[in-house]
């Protein structure tokens, strides 16, 4: 069993806050809003990234049987599983959302993706101001 003093105290709290917490809120704040199914990937960042800080404050701290073995070992390889599970069934880190999102919803040019009964499954905002400017036109008797 070791013995901490204040500034070790201080040092891993600064550590533990900036490097982890910091980072995991900016990361829901940027991505809560916006996306689904980015919003799951931001909670599998989170959780696997705070399991490891969880089992060496615990450690730190002294707590039952944390005091002579560090689990922080141990809560990396949950960590890994975590990340393997949200790879698996979240698609984590794919980034085809993120690059449809900047790229189609950005072009000026129509989108329309239809399946095989002749149902829109993607539209982008240019296909679909230019729907609604040939429904004013067809409405209002302009050529």
């Amino acid at each position: 069993m070791c013995s901490y003093t204040g500034l070790f105290f201080l040092d891993i709290l600064y550590l533990f806050f900036y490097s982890n917490f910091s980072w995991n809120f900016l990361l829901l704040q940027s991505v809560c809003p916006s996306n689904c199914t980015l919003q799951a990937q931001a909670a599998i960042a989170l959780t696997a990234a705070c399991i490891p800080v969880l089992g060496n404050i615990l450690h730190i701290a002294d707590v039952g049987p944390f005091a002579f073995l560090d689990p922080t070992p141990f809560a990396f390889t949950i960590t890994g599983l975590i990340l393997f599970w949200g790879i698996m069934q979240h698609e984590f880190l794919n980034i085809i959302p993120i690059a449809r999102e900047n790229v189609i919803e950005s072009m000026n040019d129509g989108y329309i993706v239809v399946d095989l009964s002749d149902t829109i499954v993607d539209i982008n905002k240019a296909a679909l101001e230019l729907a609604e400017k040939n429904k004013k036109r067809r409405f209002s008797g302009e050529n």
